[in-house]
């Protein structure tokens, strides 16, 4: 195939030379000086909102699976102090997986975000960079793509967000370089390459932006067989699907224990309708651009080089394709507003995946760091000719009037001093050729000068100290009375106790205690409807009624005794109107302590049990009946025995904790008559219970936890957590690897010529 550029890519054959390594590492220098300014300075800004997703989530969770490390690995599959049990490993946004995420292991935690979120941003700088090189762009084209993808939006918007976002974004323009790569020349070793990096965009655990980055790829390719007629690149696209294909093989271990999670989530399951009615308006787009915040990426230097792009017939085809996705994600952006989105919303990922409309302009700022690497060499390269030489600053000069006419509120400090000197280089090379070099270096200089002095920000802000976490921590561990393995605990925050980190609805985790609510960006679905009914007395609409802090009416406290909730903590500042309960003396004052008498055991015997097909019917009889749940217990399934327990008990058994770990539980049960072991933990696949040695069927009992069926007499009951999806998915990560091991392996392999034939 015909390459669609004049000048040599970054990876030819004087990549070596020390000139192209003194660019190089002068590039990477202001790419790593970009990244820690960022996280530094501008992710520290004081009048800023504390990052809530790092520090109530993100954190917290690295900070658990640290600890079940350290123990053992105890506690990374499984999760037993948030929401009566939760998967752990199984949670695609832990990203266990992601490598950068192992200086965990070796640095304090609040220091550890700081270096991965800094990772992340030079990784996406640095991949930018060669992405530009390899489209044949100059240095000073390629710094300055490289500056506006690593300090504009999205990422800006995604480093201030968590490191589960803005660490698939950095690795987006690697995949389109590898895919660049493979159109002008598939080999074997570059589709392993692209199916690696995949993988790792994967890895992390969000998967909207590997969704958006197959869908760039796939029509990169169709772009690229549409407009090269002469010679259509049919085996480069072949090399490309393949690789497609393979990265999802490649952390399958990861992929599918999430697919199952997903598949048990309120989000999906309820979400997904709510998003799909989307819509943008036009006075959204205003405010955003007004005050320089997501998710619109005005950035008037850049968008001044991007209106240059399309001069030279060397990047035209190339920079048209950019202008169209910015276009086409930019009209999807707008939701509901054009019969577009709902078209879209019928591929991958779908609704409940994008969620907001809006996230699509991200692509939007993906194509301006490109274009505006394609206009800087437009206007490198243009000054050279001398029938365009005053074309190029002629049209920036329209370009800069009309963005001072038409800017809502128009422009500050900041992007006037940056459009003044990019003018002044484009002038001063037009007028004397020998400026051109130091104009284009001028250039990324107005460039860096509009990322810095007028930043597209995310409101969120980095704290110096982890301090916060522990505040209650000797109120919370010396409870009175101690809790036991039969005893729970149910924290209730407030918006300020969120906001300083006090008391977060993962301060149960940190603590090591076992709590009954969680915050989770995937819910589990019985979980959500059983709190919400527990909480508001009605069922679950909309997740705002999952996520609100308010108690509407009706608090059912029949459903808190069935979670095994001895204590409950409090924010002074919480909604508790609702609870009539004790008060527990506490020391801490900014902490309220109540003992609910009522709770009943994490694991109990029961004598029987009564079926009620209907889910919805079951939950309401627990909330609102009046049967004597501790002798009593309500599945949706008959056993296999088809027995049901008895009436009169000749006594009440007991059941005795021998083994309290994450995924493997021990309980000795004595019972007066043959019947029920309720465990009040959650009810998830995988999941596997044995009675006596004997494997045992685990029913969904009082709606979302388990019970198993007990003899008369002694038994010891054991569960073990052992989900056949990581298995499987281990495997098949394996032979992925293995697979395409052997087709680099034997593609690399030299081939033998043929031995002459002897006479």
């Amino acid at each position: 195939m015909t390459r669609h550029i004049e000048s040599k890519p970054f990876p030819g054959s004087t990549v070596g030379t020390p000139l192209r390594r003194a660019h190089l590492l002068a590039a990477l220098s202001v790419l790593v000086a970009a990244a820690l300014y960022f996280v530094l300075v501008e992710l520290h800004r004081p009048s800023a909102t504390a990052a809530l997703d790092v520090y109530i989530y993100y954190l917290p969770n690295k900070m658990h699976a640290l600890s079940s490390l350290w123990d053992g690995g105890k506690g990374l599959l499984w999760n037993r102090y948030q929401s009566c049990g939760v998967p752990f490993f199984a949670n695609p946004a832990m990203g266990l997986l992601y490598p950068p995420h192992l200086v965990f292991l070796f640095l304090e935690p609040n220091l550890a975000v700081h270096v991965v979120l800094i990772i992340n941003m030079v990784i996406g700088g640095i991949g930018m960079l060669l992405l530009a090189r390899e489209l044949g762009l100059g240095w000073a084209a390629a710094l300055a793509g490289a500056l506006v993808f690593e300090l504009g939006d999205p990422m800006a918007q995604l480093t201030g967000w968590s490191p589960m976002q803005n660490g698939p974004w950095a690795w987006l323009p690697w995949a389109l370089l590898l895919c660049e790569r493979l159109l002008r020349a598939p080999t074997a070793r570059r589709g392993a390459a692209l199916a690696v990096v995949l993988a790792l965009e994967l890895a992390p655990g969000w998967v909207l932006i590997t969704a958006l980055t197959y869908q760039l790829i796939v029509l990169r390719v169709v772009w690229e067989l549409l407009t090269t007629p002469a010679r259509r690149p049919w085996r480069s696209a072949a090399a490309i699907g393949v690789a497609l294909a393979f990265a999802p093989g490649l952390l399958a271990v990861q992929l599918l224990p999430a697919a199952e999670f997903a598949a048990q989530s309120s989000r999906v399951v309820m979400e997904a309708s709510e998003f799909a009615k989307s819509r943008l308006l036009l006075v959204d787009l205003l405010k955003s651009l007004q005050s320089r915040t997501p998710p619109l990426p005005f950035l008037v230097a850049p968008l001044l080089l991007a209106a240059l792009a399309v001069l030279l017939p060397a990047h035209r085809r190339l920079a048209a394709f950019y202008v169209l996705v910015g276009a086409l994600y930019g009209i999807l952006a707008l939701g509901q507003t054009t019969p577009l989105y709902s078209l879209y919303l019928a591929l991958p990922p779908g609704a409940a995946t994008v969620r907001y409309s809006l996230r699509l302009f991200w692509m939007c700022g993906l194509s301006l760091a490109l274009l505006t690497a394609f206009g800087l060499d437009a206007f490198d390269r243009a000054i050279t000719a001398s029938a365009r030489r005053w074309l190029v600053p002629s049209i920036a000069l329209l370009a800069a009037a009309a963005a001072i006419a038409f800017t809502p509120d128009g422009l500050r400090w900041g992007e006037m001093l940056a459009l003044a000197l990019l003018l002044a280089a484009l002038f001063g090379a037009a007028a004397r050729e020998q400026l051109r070099r130091p104009a284009a270096w001028i250039a990324v200089a107005a460039v860096l000068v509009n990322l810095v002095a007028v930043p597209l920000r995310y409101p969120g802000r980095l704290v110096s100290s982890l301090n916060s976490y522990w505040r209650h921590r000797d109120a919370l561990t010396a409870l009175e009375p101690p809790l036991t393995a039969q005893d729970r605990l149910f924290i209730v925050t407030s918006v300020s106790s969120i906001f300083d980190f006090s008391l977060i609805t993962k301060t149960a985790t940190l603590l090591r205690l076992p709590d009954i609510f969680d915050y989770d960006a995937l819910m589990e679905q019985r979980h959500t409807q059983f709190f919400v009914m527990m909480w508001h007395g009605s069922p679950l609409g909309s997740m705002d009624e999952f996520t609100g802090a308010a108690v509407r009416g009706g608090f059912r406290g029949r459903l808190l005794d069935l979670t095994a909730v001895r204590t409950v903590a409090a924010s002074p500042s919480a909604p508790l109107e609702a609870f009539e309960l004790p008060r527990l003396p506490s020391n801490d004052g900014s902490l309220r302590l109540y003992r609910n008498d009522t709770a009943l055991p994490r694991a109990r015997y029961v004598p029987r049990i009564e079926v009620i097909a209907d889910p919805n019917a079951l939950l309401n009889r627990l909330a609102f009946g009046s049967d004597d749940l501790r002798t009593v217990a309500f599945v949706e399934a008959p056993t296999a025995s088809g027995f049901t327990g008895v009436d009169d008990a000749p006594g009440t058994g007991t059941a005795e904790f021998v083994t309290n770990d994450p995924e493997h539980v021990v309980i000795d049960v004595d019972a007066p008559a043959r019947g029920f072991l309720v465990l009040a933990d959650e009810y998830y696949p995988g999941w596997q219970a044995s009675v006596n040695g004997t494997s045992v069927p685990i029913l969904r009992a009082n709606y979302t936890f388990r019970l198993v069926e007990v003899p008369a007499g002694h038994s010891r009951v054991e569960f073990r957590f052992r989900p056949p999806s990581v298995a499987v998915g281990a495997a098949v990560s394996l032979l992925s690897a293995a697979l395409l091991f052997v087709l680099v392996t034997r593609a690399a392999r030299p081939r033998r010529s043929p031995t002459p034939a002897s006479n």
